[in-house]
């Protein structure tokens, strides 16, 4: 159990959090090239594909799939530039603070 100013505490690890970043990237490219990869996928197989009424309710579909698949890769650059950002902004207080314990007399 916490106590005293220990359960107010802020702790920011920058290691923990380029291993989150690492992790995140991963799991995020995984998604991007599982992405890709159906996209060229569909459109070899529908190529050549034509099936009255059905190629028509397919295409709706797919414009579908691919305004999902657009916003799941904003979702992937938005999370991406946060944590990129958050890392400058501790870099850049962690600077801040050890500037301000070094002019300490």
């Amino acid at each position: 159990m916490a106590t005293g100013n220990s359960i107010d505490r802020r702790d920011f690890e920058l290691a923990a959090s380029a291993a989150a970043q690492d992790n995140f990237n991963a799991v995020a490219g995984r998604l991007e090239a599982l992405i890709d990869q159906r996209d060229r996928d569909v459109k070899s197989a529908m190529a050549d594909y034509l099936a009255t009424g059905v190629s028509e309710e397919y295409a709706a579909k797919e414009a579908r799939w691919n305004r999902v698949a657009a916003e799941v890769r904003t979702i992937i650059r938005t999370l991406r530039g946060s944590l990129e950002k958050n890392d400058a902004t501790a870099q850049d207080t962690l600077r801040r603070a050890q500037a301000a314990v070094d002019a300490i007399g």
